[in-house]
């Protein structure tokens, strides 16, 4: 199973966009402390904010905190 880090351990935009392009992730990331109220397009759609509501997570995992059937 692959090791992912945790968001937690990039200390600066920088460090997280270079990790995003080491592993070849395109996501666009805005600067500033108003960047996730900011539009963005995704898909060929235009989306309000960059924020994501994750309502069941951590539901989904095995007893151990490893990812379960649904994460993968």
């Amino acid at each position: 199973m692959p090791n992912y880090p945790k968001v937690t351990q990039f200390k600066t935009a920088e460090e997280f966009a270079a990790y995003l392009a080491k592993e070849h992730i395109e996501i666009p990331l805005a600067s500033g402390t108003a960047a996730m109220k900011e539009p963005t397009k995704l898909y060929g759609r235009t989306l309000a904010n960059r924020w994501a509501v994750l309502p069941m997570e951590g539901w989904d995992c095995l007893a151990d905190g490893t990812p379960g059937d649904f994460t993968l």
